[in-house]
């Protein structure tokens, strides 16, 4: 256990005990924040270092108040703090710091970053010593042998296939007997209810027709949509809080680094199963630009997020599992062969190395779990719902003023005729942008009904999957560049569609799936 008073008392800061997933120590931590201070230690790095930064700290400029971390960043040549010396002052006021600083570096026998880095580990593991307090424990053998073979290169793949098999089943099984009962208890009556009422053609039409706001719109996002995402995001929130991610995120670095990725881009290529756009935004961490760039284009284009994983898992395990497997074995390809490309032909290199804690393999906290699921789900009819039916009013009025049937004669060569699929997809992908979910209903109600066979339902789905949302293209465009971000989308739907045009060719000539 950790001695809390001796830690408190070597940082000379006030330390706090606290589990959050229990609330404990919770009010205690919020209190001690409004009461925060400097905690006063100090790294020693030896005598000449410490000797060279005495020389820099008066070259910064007078109102620079952390001068000596400052010149510490400086000699690690920190690219961040480089770039916020850069911009806050003129070249003129550092000019002499920085010019210095690189003689110091250069000058130096050895790397003084290395040298550094040292001297802080020596100085944590110090206090480490002092204040934890080691007793004799039984380990959990099962739990360590779990998440040894998890990320073990042989036996991680058959238990992460397992965990995918188990997926498979929950989403497709229970997801949908939680469907069925929500259909068959609140729909299929207010259904039956308005069909007989309302009987005005247009009004009935546009409450539960074909593009009406409640069949469409409400009845597709609570009964289709909303189960499917609640059982696969508890399965999802339990893996994370068993601390499986970690160990997977380790297993598949081995893969990263034959596609020029390193240990930094494992975490915002896991994120991606999670949500695309908040998984761009954390690839900012990652300094290679070649390589931020590699893991932005994976995660944008052959990553499902988790609405869309969930949706295919549900609508495969309406068609058969050898389409699942034809179709997540082709996106799996897609990605490598994708990112192989760019490592060879962008120029720039990826030398980060990949320090990643491992937690303990644990029994999952139910409540921490039903949590976690509780305001991913509430997020998702937030943010969702609305744009089911807006979606919804948007087909509806293009629908009656002929619009809609303009588009599909327009695109019609390219959706029948390349990608061999039905008019009805039209719809799909024009949703597909806004709402990925929107779009996923709305090819579980074509394969429900016949419209779409099985290849088709291949291809439908890896259209879905390899197509970015409005949301992932915004952040796209922010992390790297308004025209280069512009280039890179139009380059992801080009290739989504020649990629899905190439998989229907071969599906239609040479494989048969059943």
């Amino acid at each position: 256990y950790i001695d809390s008073v001796v830690l408190s008392q070597l940082l000379n800061a006030q330390v706090i005990e606290s589990i959050a997933v229990q609330n404990k120590g919770t009010k205690e931590l919020i209190e001690a924040v409004s009461k925060a201070k400097n905690g006063k230690f100090g790294v020693n790095y030896g005598r000449q270092i410490e000797k060279e930064i005495a020389a820099l700290e008066p070259l910064l400029p007078d109102d620079l108040f952390f001068k000596r971390k400052a010149v510490v960043l400086s000699l690690e040549q920190d690219p961040y703090f480089a770039e916020y010396l850069d911009r806050e002052h003129d070249n003129s006021d550092i000019e002499g710091f920085k010019e210095r600083t690189n003689q110091i570096i250069s000058g130096f026998q050895g790397k003084i970053s290395h040298v550094i880095n040292s001297q802080r580990n020596k100085w944590a593991d110090n206090i480490a010593d002092q204040v934890v307090k080691k007793q004799k424990m039984r380990s959990d053998e099962l739990s360590q042998s779990f998440a040894h073979y998890s990320r073990h290169p042989i036996f991680g793949i058959p238990i992460f296939t397992a965990i995918v098999a188990i997926m498979y089943f929950l989403v497709v099984n229970v997801a949908s007997i939680i469907s069925d009962w929500l259909d068959g208890t609140f729909w299929v009556p207010v259904q039956s209810f308005l069909e007989m009422h309302v009987t005005n053609i247009l009004l009935r039409d546009f409450l539960i027709g074909e593009y009406g706001i409640l069949s469409l719109g409400l009845a597709n996002a609570v009964i289709t949509i909303l189960p499917i995402l609640s059982v696969f995001f508890i399965f999802f929130n339990v893996l994370e809080d068993i601390g499986y991610i970690p160990n997977l995120s380790i297993l598949i670095s081995r893969i990263f680094k034959r596609i020029g990725l390193s240990g930094s881009s494992i975490m915002p290529i896991v994120l991606g199963f999670g949500c695309k756009t908040m998984a761009v935004l954390t690839s900012k961490s990652i300094k290679s630009s070649k390589e931020k760039y590699i893991a932005i284009c994976l995660i944008s284009f052959g990553i499902p997020c988790a609405p869309k994983l969930g949706i295919s898992i549900s609508m495969f395990g309406r068609i058969g599992i050898g389409a699942f497997m034809f179709a997540f074995t082709a996106i799996l390809m897609i990605d490598i062969i994708a990112g192989i490309l760019l490592n060879k032909f962008l120029k720039g290199t990826s030398e980060e190395s990949f320090v990643m804690e491992l937690p303990v393999v644990r029994v999952p906290n139910l409540k921490a779990v039903l949590r976690k699921t509780y305001y991913r789900l509430y997020w998702f009819l937030e943010e969702a719902v609305p744009i089911f039916i807006i979606a919804a009013l948007a087909l509806f009025f293009m629908d009656k003023v002929g619009l809609l049937e303009i588009i599909k004669i327009g695109i019609n060569p390219l959706i029948q005729g390349f990608l061999g699929l039905p008019s009805q997809m039209v719809e799909v992908l024009l949703i597909c942008v806004a709402r990925p979910e929107a779009a996923g209903a709305m090819l579980i109600n074509l394969v429900e009904n016949g419209t779409l066979n099985h290849v088709q339902s291949i291809i439908a789905v890896i259209i879905l999957i390899l197509i970015p949302c409005y949301a992932n293209m915004g952040v796209m465009i922010k992390e790297i560049g308004t025209r280069l971000g512009i280039i890179t989308i139009l380059s992801i739907y080009l290739g989504a569609f020649l990629i899905a045009g190439f998989l229907n060719w071969i599906l239609v000539n040479f494989i048969k799936l059943y």
